[in-house]
């Protein structure tokens, strides 16, 4: 059997699988809220429609060009259209980073999300397969509580959409090794380094936690080369997602990751970092700031302290025009497919 007919069979058992669990729940769950002491019947309910499995709703991931903005002082012009959208990268890869390596910001950002597309799906499959290996041998609990069956009718849904994600992404995908995809560090630098702010946020925040480093020790030494002015054109560009990841650098937070080695911890530099944050911020985001900023002023001579206030003051009236840092904390992954 080749990798490809086994995929589909193995996406067709999650989809038959979530359709069957789906329907089970439904289900136990009238009977836990309404017929808790009667004996549960383990059938499916006829009425119980599959989740989404024919959906052909959009994922939230489709280009919007108009929220790309480039650097035009590293970048070079187009010199010629991009490949139709949607072509197999395995087809647009080599032209696509010759361009890319030649200055073409336009070429670097669509095979930094192309190549980011393909990574995420590739990570649902081996969800996917992993929570097949492990589910498909067991019954359905008849006896859930409520919170419980809630709990699970969740997880379906989450699996249904990176299912749906691995589907729509089949066709882009196809024939693409693992280097390829591995290569994905590389060409958000690149990305990032001709005015890509999601790659940038990506490349910064993910810490090079993706596969394919152990192969590319030289990926390391240009992270390490690489992450200071990163961080700074960002701020210079109002990105709050840099200035937070900055902030989290120099507190200590992550001390073993390459971002937390890079920077070092740094409490003047946390303090600056931190109330630019705050001169954005709003609601409880405000409230938790306000915490962290008097436990982040603890080590700091007055003169520090009056330092960071200028600083931040400066670059928020320069660089990010009264817009909210709030957005920062909604939970949201950094490397979330980053064409929305």
């Amino acid at each position: 059997m080749n990798d490809v007919s086994s995929r589909s069979k193995r996406r067709r058992a999650a989809w038959a699988f979530i359709a069957l669990v789906a329907a089970v729940l439904t289900g136990v769950a009238v009977d836990a809220m309404f017929f808790a002491s009667a004996p549960m019947a383990m059938k499916p309910s006829a009425a119980a429609a599959p989740i989404g499995i024919a959906s052909e709703t959009e994922t939230g991931m489709a280009n919007d060009a108009g929220k790309r903005t480039m650097l035009r002082s590293t970048a070079v012009p187009a010199t010629a259209a991009l490949p139709p959208r949607g072509t197999p990268v395995a087809e647009t890869y080599a032209q696509l980073k010759i361009r890319a390596d030649a200055g073409d910001a336009t070429a670097a950002t669509r095979l930094y999300h192309d190549l980011q597309r393909c990574r995420m799906a590739r990570t649902f499959q081996q969800m996917i397969d992993e929570r097949l290996d492990r589910e498909l041998p067991n019954e359905v609990d008849p006896h859930l509580s409520v919170l419980e069956i809630k709990r699970r009718q969740a997880a379906l849904a989450s699996m249904q959409e990176q299912l749906d994600f691995v589907r729509d992404n089949e066709a882009l995908c196809a024939g693409l090794g693992d280097e390829r995809i591995n290569s994905i560090v590389p060409a958000s630098l690149r990305a990032a380094q001709l005015g890509d702010l999601k790659a940038l946020d990506c490349y910064v925040g993910s810490d090079m936690g993706m596969p394919g480093l152990l192969d590319h020790p030289e990926w390391l030494t240009q992270f390490k080369q690489n992450i200071p002015n990163l961080i700074e054109t960002a701020t210079r560009r109002g990105d709050w997602v840099a200035v937070d990841l900055a902030h989290h650098a120099y507190a200590g937070a992550f001390p073993d990751t390459p971002r937390g080695q890079v920077l070092g911890a740094d409490p003047a530099m946390d303090y600056r970092y931190l109330r630019l944050e705050r001169l954005g911020a709003n609601g409880a985001f405000l409230t938790k700031l306000d915490r962290l900023l008097e436990q982040a002023s603890r080590p700091l001579t007055p003169q520090q302290i009056d330092d960071g206030d200028s600083w931040a003051q400066d670059r928020y009236a320069r660089y990010f025009d009264g817009s909210s840092s709030s957005e920062v904390s909604n939970g949201a992954t950094i490397c979330q497919m980053a064409d929305d």
